[in-house]
């Protein structure tokens, strides 16, 4: 009994050599399968298929690993052959070890299968042209022919909008007025008369070139607000509000010289008719006589302009003057003694020149210094 009960106490010792041996084992397996399976290969349940694509890995699988990106590369439905509806974990696995010598030892793949299915194509709807860039005003593109650049030449000669200009072009030009200017020209067009008909010399230059050289001809109509005789006026009769108004016209260029311009409202009182006007009739400077608002001899009250500043002083007119005559004034008589006339040299006063804007009034616009200083001697004179 003594030695059967040593045996027993003996036991333990062998049991837990026997486990520890076990556990090293199981260990070491796992560390063996860990060693081997450096890829691991998941398969989807679907997988979407470009129409007329092959199918590769990468399109079937979630794949991870140091070799990842060159696995999910490899093909396994080629182009060209009839997309399958699946293709199962062993489909897969042998064609990794048998088509493309994978080890597969080192590869831990899981999944059941995979089914597959076209994806529908994408339409793609075209881009849009891109919009021409716009084109800042006041450059060639603004005026694509000559005839524009001919009528913004012609405003500006009329000193007019171009909403207010009519040009009537002779058809002979009509080739001429349709060249279109291309990127880069320079169009130069220059009228050279205020006529019924007006000439206007037309040059384009590409560069140092010059690519065209003529001279066309419009009969021109400016839009102009114009004193209008409402009835018959007599000649000698005073023109005023109640026999004229003011309305707009289309005036030919011809009439805008200065004898010709027609007034844009009623004149001063006291204008009086020269000649006899029909009702409807325009009425011209021309077609007037002004009265005098200043005589030669009045004490004149001049407003010396300049800079923003006004300086009125008191002159007296060496002429007579109508609206907007220029008359010589010089300075009133001299406040001086007996005494210091005596003693001083005679000299002429000076005088200085000022536009007429109504009775006893007039304005002179001082440019530069001398004017101030003609007008402060004008002063100290009297």
């Amino acid at each position: 009994m003594g030695n059967h009960e040593g045996r027993l106490e003996g036991s333990p010792p062998r049991s837990r050599g026997w486990v520890s041996r076990a556990a090293c084992l199981v260990l070491c397996l796992a560390l063996h399968g860990r060693a081997r399976g450096q890829e691991s290969i998941v398969l989807r349940e679907q997988a979407s298929i470009a129409p007329g694509a092959g199918v590769v890995l990468g399109d079937v699988a979630t794949i991870s690993g140091p070799n990842a990106e060159a696995l999910a590369k490899l093909p396994l439905v080629a182009a060209e052959e009839p997309l399958p509806k699946a293709l199962s974990l062993d489909r897969i696995r042998d064609l990794l070890s048998t088509t493309h010598k994978q080890n597969m030892g080192r590869i831990a793949l899981s999944g059941a299968s995979v089914r597959l299915a076209t994806a529908e194509p994408v339409s793609v709807a075209p881009k849009p042209a891109p919009s021409p860039a716009p084109q800042p005003a006041g450059e060639v593109s603004d005026l694509p022919t000559v005839r524009g650049h001919a009528l913004a030449a012609l405003a500006v000669h009329a000193n007019a909008e171009a909403d207010a200009i009519r040009a009537e072009f002779a058809e002979r030009d009509a080739a001429t007025l349709a060249t279109r200017i291309a990127s880069g020209q320079v169009v130069s067009i220059t009228p050279t008369a205020r006529a019924s008909e007006v000439p206007l010399q037309v040059r384009v230059y590409a560069a140092d070139t010059l690519v065209l050289s003529e001279t066309v001809r419009a009969k021109v109509s400016v839009r102009r607000s114009v004193l209008v005789a409402t009835r018959d006026i007599d000649r000698g009769s005073a023109i005023d509000a109640t026999n004229s108004r003011s309305e707009e016209r289309w005036l030919p260029m011809s009439n805008l010289d200065a004898q010709a311009q027609a007034l844009s409202q009623t004149p001063e009182a006291g204008a009086v008719a020269k000649q006899a006007l029909r009702s409807g009739q325009a009425i011209g400077a021309r077609h007037i006589a002004l009265p005098v608002l200043i005589e030669k001899g009045d004490v004149v009250a001049v407003d010396c302009v300049r800079n923003g500043l006004v300086v009125r002083a008191s002159l007296r007119a060496l002429e007579d003057g109508k609206l907007n005559d220029m008359i010589e004034l010089a300075p009133l008589a001299s406040n001086r003694s007996s005494r210091d006339k005596a003693s001083t040299p005679r000299r002429e006063p000076p005088t200085v020149r000022a536009r007429v804007v109504g009775a006893g009034r007039a304005v002179m616009m001082l440019a530069s210094d001398a004017g101030e200083t003609r007008v402060a001697q004008a002063e100290e004179a009297r």
